[in-house]
């Protein structure tokens, strides 16, 4: 399992730890920014936007 991304004569699979990566740092720190883009258009100042991946992930798990 550990050693899927070897080469061999199957394709390699894609890392699923990349969902983490993506989805609870990534996606989410967009979302805080534009989130904190409107508010800033709206009132003339902006926001800190504050992620960690730790709990985003509870988050989109809980959605599940």
């Amino acid at each position: 399992m550990q050693f899927q991304m070897l080469p061999g004569k199957d394709m390699p699979m894609f890392p699923l730890n990349l969902i983490g990566d993506f989805g609870g740092g990534g996606l989410m720190s967009v979302v805080g920014i534009l989130l904190a883009l409107v508010e800033r258009g709206k009132t003339g100042r902006g926001r800190v936007v504050t992620t960690d991946m730790v709990g985003i992930l509870l988050v989109l798990f809980g959605l599940f």
